[in-house]
C-alpha cells in the first residue's frame, strides 16, 4: 500500500489549495461589498469570515478523517494498489490460456476462481444496498462474463478427464502438473479464444485505474475512479474475511457505524481508537492491531468518529467522548463484555484515556498521542499555531489528567524522534511533568542551580564532540582555514590523541544512559535542551531506563567512567577547564544514582521499589508503564516492542 506519509503529503496540498483559493475569492468579494456596507463594515464581517476559515482550517487538521478530500486520497491510493494486484493475476490467467492453446507449460500460481468469486460476491454486496459507479458496473459485468466462459470452457486432462476450466482451475494447486492439457475443441479453441480477449479486454480495463496516465487522466482517476478499494468495498472485504459484524450504535440522534471482531467466547474486549485519519475499514491493511489482537483472541470493537465514513454529524472532542462511553455501554449490556480495554493511536490516545477514567475500564493503552492538542500545536508548529488553534478555539484536551486519575493498569508507549508529534507534546512528557508540577522551577533531584550547571556541562562536552568530527573531516589537516577559525580554542588539547580519545569516551558513556527513548547527550539536540534536559531526568526517575549492565544502573557506571577519564586527561594543557565541566557531570550523575539508591531494591537492580517517602511525594504508580518505541508515529512496532506490550496484557490479566 502508498505509505500514508504520501496520503496525507496529497491530501494537505489539495487542503491548502483549497483555503488559498477560497481566501483570494473571499478578498475580491469583500473589496466588491465595501461599496454596499461600507469599508468599515466590510473589515468587520470579512474578520468574521476569516476567522470562520480559521475554525474551518482547524477543525480539518484536527479531524482530517472527516474530510472528503482525505478520505478520497486513501480510496485512490488502495484504487490504485489493488487493481495493479488484480491485473497481474488476470495477466497470469491469460497467459496459462494461451499456453494450452499453444501446447506451452506455463505455472499459474493463483487461484483465478477463488479471486473472481471474492470480487464479486463483495460487488454484489455493495450492489444489494447502494447504486455502485459505473467503474464498478463495468468490472462486475467482465467478472460475472469471465466466470460463465471459464464454467463452459471443457478441457481434457491427460488424454482422458474432461472438465470444465473453472472446476479445474480450483483442483490444480493441490495437484502434481499435468503432462497433456488440452481444450475440448483443439485446435479451433472458439471458448478459449473468447475467454482470453475477455482476459485482455479487463487488463485494459484495469491499467485504466493503475497504469501509467496523463496528468488530466490521473487526476480524473483520483475524483471518481473507485473500481475497487473504495471505504464501502474494504467495509464488505472485512465483513467477508473475519467472523466479524457491522454495527450500528444509537447515539442521541447519531447512528455510530461500528465493528466487532469476535475473536473468543466470553473474551476480553478491546475498544479501538483510531488516529484521526483513521476509518475502520482501512484499519486491516494500514494497522498491525487488527492481527495482532486476533493472534491473542481478544475481541476487537472499532468505530468511526462522527463525521468518519457512514457515521454523521460533525466531529467534536466532547461529542467523540460521549459516544465513546455509549459504546461502552453497548459492549457491557448487549455483548455482556466482562473484562473491556481501551487502545487509543494518535487523536485516539486523548480519548482512550478519557473513556479509561469515567468508564472504569481494566485496561488503557496510549499509543503515541499528546498531553494536549493546543501543546501539539506549540512544539511542532511554534507560537503562532498555538495562538492560532486558541483563537480558532479548536477542540483541547487533557489527556493527561485522565490518564493519571485512571486507577486500571495503564500502558503508554512513544517515540522521542516521532515526527507528528514532538516529543516535549506527549503524553509521556505531559505526565512527567504534572506528576512533579510542584517541584519546579527546580526537579526534585536537582536544584535549579545544579540543573543550570548541568545543562551547561553538557553543552560542553557537546561542543567538544561537534569540533572533533570536524577535525576528523578535516583529517587532522589544520591549514589556516574557516575549519581552523573554529578550533582555534581547543587545538592544542585535540593535538593531543589521548584527548581525542576521551572524548569519545565521555560521548560513549553518555549515550549509554537513557529515558524513554532518548539518551542523555540526545536530550541537549532539540529545539528546546533546557527543558529536553529537565524532562530527561524527570522521565528517568519515573519510569527508569531500558538500559542496565549487569551489576550497575548506567548512570553509576557513566559516573565512575568519568573519574577514570579525568584522570587520564588532568596531564593535558588547559585541562582545567574541561575538569570543571566533567566535575559537574559526576556531581549531577552522582545526585541522581544516590535518589535511585533510595527506590532501587537492593535484591534486584533491574525493578524499582518505590518506598513509602517517595509514594507520598510524587505516586510513581499513576505514571503507570512507559514502552519506549523506535517506529515513527505510524509505523508497525518492532517484535521487540510488540513483545514488550503483550508481557504488558499478560501482566494485568488481560489475556492469559
Amino acid at each position: 500500500m502508498a505509505s500514508l506519509r504520501k496520503i496525507k503529503i496529497a491530501a494537505i496540498v489539495g487542503v491548502s489549495c483549497l483555503l488559498i483559493t477560497l481566501l483570494i475569492l473571499t478578498i475580491l468579494l469583500f473589496y466588491y461589498l465595501s461599496y454596499i456596507i461600507t469599508s468599515l463594515g466590510s473589515i468587520v464581517l470579512f474578520i468574521f469570515m476569516l476567522w470562520l476559515l480559521l475554525r474551518l482550517a482547524v477543525k480539518i487538521l484536527v479531524f482530517p478523517g472527516s474530510c472528503w478530500f482525505w478520505k478520497r486520497s486513501i480510496e485512490a491510493s488502495f484504487c490504485v494498489e489493488m487493481t495493479n494486484q488484480i491485473y497481474y493475476k488476470v495477466r497470469d490467467l491469460r497467459m496459462y490460456l494461451q499456453s494450452i492453446q499453444n501446447q506451452e507449460r506455463f505455472s499459474l500460481q493463483a487461484n483465478s476462481p477463488i479471486l473472481i468469486e471474492s470480487l464479486l460476491e463483495r460487488l454484489n454486496t455493495v450492489k444489494g444496498y447502494m447504486k455502485i459507479s459505473k467503474f464498478q458496473e463495468v468490472l462486475l459485468s467482465n467478472l460475472e462474463d469471465m466466470k460463465k466462459l471459464l464454467q463452459e470452457t471443457m478441457i481434457i486432462v491427460n488424454s482422458t478427464h474432461s472438465r470444465n476450466l473453472w472446476d479445474w482451475l480450483q483442483e490444480k494447486l493441490s495437484r502434481p502438473e499435468p503432462s497433456d492439457i488440452v481444450y475440448e475443441d483443439y485446435p479451433d479453441c472458439h471458448q478459449a479464444k473468447k475467454l482470453i480477449n475477455l482476459c485482455s479486454e479487463l487488463e485494459e480495463i484495469l491499467l485504466k485505474s493503475c497504469g501509467p496516465a496523463k496528468l488530466s487522466q490521473k487526476i480524473k482517476r483520483w475524483l471518481f475512479d473507485d473500481t475497487v478499494g473504495n471505504i464501502h468495498y474494504l467495509r464488505e472485504d472485512l465483513l467477508k474475511r473475519f467472523n466479524c459484524e457491522q454495527i450500528w450504535v444509537q447515539y442521541e440522534e447519531t447512528r455510530i457505524d461500528c465493528l466487532y471482531i469476535n475473536n473468543s467466547i466470553d473474551g476480553p474486549v478491546m475498544l479501538f481508537c483510531n488516529p484521526n485519519a483513521g476509518f475502520y475499514e482501512f484499519a486491516f491493511y494500514q494497522s498491525e492491531w487488527f492481527e495482532f489482537y486476533m493472534k491473542n483472541g481478544i475481541n476487537l470493537m472499532m468505530w468511526n468518529y462522527p463525521g468518519y465514513g457512514r457515521t454523521k454529524g460533525p466531529p467534536n472532542m466532547q461529542k467523540i467522548f460521549k459516544v465513546g462511553e455509549t459504546i461502552i455501554s453497548y459492549l457491557r449490556t448487549k455483548k455482556n463484555a466482562k473484562t473491556i480495554g481501551v487502545h487509543g493511536e494518535s487523536l485516539g490516545g486523548c480519548i482512550a484515556t478519557y473513556l479509561a477514567n469515567k468508564c472504569s475500564l481494566n485496561f488503557l493503552f496510549a499509543d503515541r498521542t499528546f498531553s494536549s492538542l493546543s501543546l501539539a500545536a506549540y512544539y511542532n508548529f511554534g507560537k503562532i499555531a498555538f495562538c492560532g488553534f486558541r483563537l480558532a478555539r479548536g477542540d483541547n484536551t487533557n489527556s493527561v489528567s485522565n490518564y493519571i486519575e485512571t486507577r486500571c493498569y495503564k500502558v503508554v508507549s512513544c517515540d522521542s524522534k516521532d515526527t507528528m508529534i514532538s516529543d516535549l507534546a506527549s503524553l509521556k512528557v505531559g505526565i512527567s511533568w504534572s506528576l512533579t508540577s510542584k517541584k519546579f522551577p527546580k526537579t526534585h533531584i536537582l536544584t535549579e542551580d545544579n540543573m543550570k550547571n548541568f545543562y551547561k556541562a553538557l553543552i560542553r562536552i557537546q561542543v567538544l564532540i561537534s569540533k572533533l568530527g570536524n577535525i576528523n573531516r578535516e583529517n587532522l589537516n589544520l591549514l589556516p582555514s574557516t575549519t581552523y577559525q573554529r578550533l582555534n580554542e581547543d587545538l592544542e588539547l585535540f593535538e593531543d590523541e589521548r584527548f581525542r580519545e576521551g572524548v569519545l569516551k565521555i560521548k560513549a558513556l553518555l549515550n549509554s544512559i537513557e529515558a524513554g527513548g532518548t539518551t542523555l547527550l540526545g536530550s541537549i539536540k532539540g529545539k528546546n535542551p533546557e527543558i529536553s534536559l529537565v524532562t530527561w531526568v524527570l522521565v528517568l526517575d519515573i519510569w527508569g531506563t531500558a538500559i542496565f549492565t549487569a551489576r550497575k544502573s548506567p548512570i553509576q557506571t557513566a559516573a565512575e567512567s568519568l573519574k577514570n577519564i579525568i584522570k587520564e586527561l588532568e596531564v593535558l594543557k588547559n585541562i582545567n577547564g574541561l575538569k570543571s565541566e566533567i566535575i559537574v557531570l559526576i556531581s549531577s550523575l552522582e545526585t541522581i544514582r544516590l535518589h535511585f539508591d533510595i527506590r532501587l531494591d537492593s535484591s534486584d537492580s533491574r525493578s524499582l521499589c518505590t518506598s513509602q517517602e517517595f509514594r507520598q511525594e510524587l505516586e510513581y504508580e499513576k505514571a503507570g508503564y512507559l514502552i519506549p518505541l523506535s517506529c515513527g508515529h505510524g509505523g508497525p512496532f518492532s517484535s521487540q516492542e510488540k513483545f514488550a506490550y503483550e508481557q504488558h496484557l499478560l501482566k494485568a490479566r488481560f489475556i492469559s
